[in-house]
C-alpha cells in the first residue's frame, strides 16, 4: 500500500487554510510543495524521492481524461470528448520523463483505443471491473514498485488503486471521496487539463532538482 497519500480525514480546516497561505506566500514550486508536505511528515528530501521515482501513470477514462458525459445513440456509445492538452502532456511530456502510460477503465468502446494508439499509451485495460488486479497485472509486468506507480482518477472504483499508488491525483469535480484519498487535487476539472496539470505537476518538481 502506498505510504505516501495524503489522508483527508487527517487534515482539519485550520491547517488547510495555513498550509494554503503559507504555500501561496512562498517563492519557489519547491517551498509551495514543501509547506503542504512538511504538514503530514514529509520532507523535501521525501518529496523529491516520491516524485522522482514515478515510472508510470495509470489514469481513468470518464471522469478524468473525458468530462464524464456519455453521448449514446441506438448502437451505444457513439462519441467520446478528449481535451488535445492532455493527449500532448501523455504523448510528449510523459516520454520526455522516461515514463509510461496506461488506461484501466470500467467502460469499454473502441473509441477509447483509438485515441490510446494516437497518444502511444502502451497498455489499454477496458471493461475492468476490479481495477486493482489489473494494476497489479500491470505492475508486475514491468517490474515496478507501487510506490513509482502514480495514478489518476474520479470516483470509487478508482480509489484502491489511489491508496495502492505512490502518489495520486484526481481532477477538481471527482467525488469527495476522492478528493479525501488524493495526494493532489487538480485546480483543473475532468476533461478540461486535468491530467496535463498532474504531468506538469510532476514534470515540474522534478525540474526544479536538475
Amino acid at each position: 500500500m502506498g505510504t505516501h497519500n495524503l489522508r483527508g480525514n487527517d487534515i482539519d480546516e485550520e491547517n488547510i487554510i495555513y498550509i494554503y497561505h503559507k504555500a501561496k506566500r512562498a517563492d519557489s514550486f519547491q517551498e509551495k510543495m514543501s509547506h503542504k508536505w512538511n504538514y503530514f511528515g514529509i520532507n523535501s528530501r521525501g518529496i523529491i524521492h516520491i516524485i522522482m521515482s514515478i515510472r508510470i501513470l495509470v489514469m481513468d477514462v470518464d471522469g478524468t481524461l473525458t468530462d464524464g458525459k456519455l453521448y449514446l445513440g441506438p448502437t451505444g456509445e457513439i462519441m467520446k470528448v478528449f481535451d488535445v492538452k492532455d493527449g500532448y502532456a501523455i504523448s510528449k511530456l510523459l516520454p520526455s520523463e522516461g515514463m509510461l502510460s496506461a488506461i484501466i477503465s470500467g467502460r469499454n468502446t473502441p473509441i477509447v483505443d483509438l485515441r490510446a494508439k494516437e497518444l502511444n499509451i502502451c497498455e489499454v485495460h477496458q471493461g475492468v471491473s476490479d481495477k486493482l488486479t489489473v494494476l497489479k497485472e500491470i505492475q508486475q509486468k514491468y517490474g515496478i514498485r507501487n510506490d513509482s506507480i502514480a495514478y489518476i482518477g474520479d470516483d470509487i472504483s478508482d480509489v484502491e488503486c489511489m491508496n495502492y499508488c505512490g502518489l495520486s491525483a484526481c481532477p477538481n469535480d471527482a467525488a469527495s471521496c476522492v478528493k479525501d484519498k488524493a495526494s493532489y487535487v487538480c485546480r483543473r476539472t475532468a476533461g478540461h487539463g486535468a491530467v496535463r496539470e498532474f504531468i506538469e505537476y510532476i514534470s515540474q518538481y522534478n525540474k526544479q532538482q536538475i
